[in-house]
C-alpha cells in the first residue's frame, strides 16, 4: 500500500512540477558551476550584449584564475573565461556594479584590513575585468544603494561614519568626487535611507528608518517618508495618509508608471487592525484603497512589471493586490532578488539550488509569462539531450540511454543535496541507488556542453 501511495504521490508532483517549469523556466540558461551554500548574490547587471555581471559574497576557483565576489556569465549561463577581476579588490563583498556608457565597469564594495576591519573601496574595471589605473578610491565611510542618474549623473546614500546610522543623499561626478551643487546632499538623515526614486517631474522620495531630518540648522519631523521639490526644498503638499503607521520604517519605494508609489515595509492600518507588508499610495501620498495586497508571507524583493505586475519572491500579485495564480515558480526555497533582463524574462537570485526538476545554482532566468514556445527545444519540439532512464520507478536500479555521449551525471535528493556523481563517457549508464532512501531523487546529465534533468523514484 505504501509503495502504491508513493507512486501515486509520484506522479502527481511531477505532473505539476511539469506543468509549472514548461510555462515558466528557461531551459537555455543554467550555470556550468555550482555556488557554496553560504555564498550571496547582491547585485546583477545586464549587459547590452546579454552577458551578465554577477556581484556578492562569493568564492570559487574558476578555469583560469579565484573567483571573488564579482564574475560574468554569458548569455546562457556559463561562466565568461574572457573576464578575470583581480580577486584582491573586494575580498569582503560588491555591493553594486554600474555599466559605464564605453562599457567599463563601475565596481564598489568591501576590503578586509590586515586588522580585521574592512574599508569600502570603488574601482574602475575595463570590459574584461582588469583595473583601469589608477582608479582606485577609498572615499571615508561607505556608500550605499547605489544607482545611475537620469542624465549620467551617480546618486548614492553615504554614511560618513561606517559606526553610526547618520545618512546622507549623495550625488557623485565622474571622478566620484562629490557634487557641491546637488541640493539634497546638505540633508542629514538621522537613521538609515534604505530607498529613494525620482519622479518624472524632478521630484524625488526618500525612506528608510530616519524619523529626524537637519538642514541648515533647523530639523524637521518626517517619519520614514519624505518628498523634494526639483529645487531641493521638502515638498510639504505631500502628506503621507494619517489612517497608515509605520511601526519600523520602509524598506523599499518602487514607483509605478502611473506616478504611484509602492512601499515595502512595516505598516498598520486604521490604528492597528490591518498589518501589511505592502502598500500603494496615489500621488498625494493618500492610501490607495484600489489595493488590497493580503500580506501571509515574507516580502524579500519586489519587481515591478511593464504591466503592473509585481513579483514578490517567488509570486506575483495583480494590479489590484490579489495573487496571480497564473505564476507558480517551483524554488526549492525563496528568492531573494529579481532583475531585468529583457522585455520576456527576468533574473531571479537567492538561497535556491533547484527549479522543479532542474539544478539551478543560485540564479535563474524565467520567463514573465507562461511561454511554450522557447523553451530550450530543438524545432521539432524535442530537447537537445534526448535521454530515457527505466526502470522508473525502481527498486534503486536505473538505466540510462542517451543519443549522445554522456559526459557526467549528477543525481540530487529533493533538498538539492549530491548523492552521486560519475563521468562515464559513454551512451548507456547504470546507476545504483539500493543503499539510499526511498523517495525522489534528480538525475542531471550533461552531453555536448547541454544538460538536461530528469525525476526518477526509487521504492522497496
Amino acid at each position: 500500500m505504501k509503495r502504491i501511495y508513493l507512486y501515486i504521490l509520484f506522479v502527481v508532483f511531477s505532473f505539476t512540477i511539469a506543468k509549472a517549469q514548461s510555462s515558466l523556466i528557461d531551459l537555455t540558461f543554467e550555470t556550468d558551476f555550482d555556488f557554496r551554500e553560504k555564498d550571496q548574490i547582491h547585485v546583477i547587471r545586464v549587459q547590452p550584449d546579454g552577458k551578465i555581471l554577477v556581484g556578492g559574497q562569493f568564492l570559487f576557483e574558476g578555469t583560469k584564475s579565484r573567483i571573488h565576489n564579482i564574475l560574468r556569465l554569458n548569455a546562457d549561463g556559463t561562466l565568461d573565461a574572457g573576464f578575470n577581476a583581480e580577486s584582491s579588490f573586494f575580498d569582503y563583498g560588491v555591493t553594486a556594479i554600474l555599466i559605464q556608457p564605453d562599457g567599463k565597469l563601475l565596481v564598489f564594495g568591501f576590503k578586509t584590513k590586515s586588522n580585521g576591519i574592512y574599508s569600502y573601496r570603488i574601482v574602475l574595471l575595463n570590459k574584461d575585468g582588469s583595473l583601469d589605473h589608477p582608479f582606485d578610491l577609498q572615499p571615508t565611510g561607505g556608500l550605499y544603494h547605489i544607482s545611475a542618474g537620469t542624465n549620467g549623473e551617480i546618486i548614492a546614500v553615504h554614511n560618513p561614519n561606517t559606526s553610526f546610522k547618520t545618512s546622507f543623499l549623495k550625488m557623485l561626478n565622474s571622478d566620484i568626487t562629490f557634487n557641491t551643487s546637488f541640493k539634497l546632499g546638505s540633508y542629514e538623515f538621522n537613521n538609515y535611507i534604505n530607498s529613494y526614486t525620482l519622479r518624472p517631474d524632478g521630484k524625488m522620495i526618500v525612506g528608510g528608518y530616519f524619523k529626524k531630518i537637519k538642514f541648515l540648522g533647523k530639523e524637521f519631523s518626517y517619519n520614514y517618508l519624505v518628498q523634494f521639490n526639483g529645487d531641493g526644498s521638502i515638498d510639504t503638499a505631500f502628506v503621507v495618509d494619517k489612517r497608515i503607521e509605520m511601526p519600523i520604517g520602509i524598506s523599499r519605494i518602487v514607483l509605478q508608471d502611473d506616478d504611484k508609489l509602492l512601499l515595502h515595509g512595516s505598516f498598520y492600518l486604521d490604528k492597528g487592525i490591518h498589518a501589511k507588508g505592502l502598500i500603494r499610495l496615489n500621488t498625494d501620498g493618500k492610501l490607495d484603497t484600489t489595493f488590497n495586497f493580503i500580506n501571509s508571507f515574507v516580502i524579500p524583493n519586489l519587481y515591478l512589471q511593464k504591466d503592473g505586475k509585481v513579483i514578490i519572491g517567488s509570486r506575483r500579485i495583480n494590479q489590484d493586490g490579489s495573487l496571480d495564480s497564473t505564476f507558480v515558480p517551483g524554488f526549492n526555497k525563496e528568492p531573494t532578488g529579481a532583475y531585468y533582463y529583457d522585455k520576456n524574462r527576468i533574473l531571479m537570485t537567492g538561497p535556491f539550488n533547484s527549479f522543479d526538476s532542474h539544478l539551478r545554482s543560485k540564479i535563474a532566468r524565467l520567463f514573465i509569462e507562461a511561454d511554450s514556445s522557447n523553451l530550450g527545444l530543438n524545432s521539432s519540439g524535442v530537447s537537445e539531450i534526448n535521454f530515457s532512464v527505466s526502470p522508473n520507478p525502481s527498486t534503486g536500479l536505473f538505466v540510462i540511454k542517451s543519443h549522445s555521449t554522456i559526459k557526467n551525471i549528477l543525481v540530487t535528493d529533493l533538498v538539492g543535496k549530491e548523492v552521486l556523481r560519475i563521468e562515464p563517457t559513454s551512451k548507456e549508464v547504470n546507476i545504483d541507488l539500493t543503499g539510499k532512501s526511498n523517495g525522489v531523487y534528480f538525475i542531471k546529465i550533461f552531453s555536448n556542453n547541454k544538460s538536461v534533468s530528469k525525476k526518477i523514484l526509487k521504492l522497496e
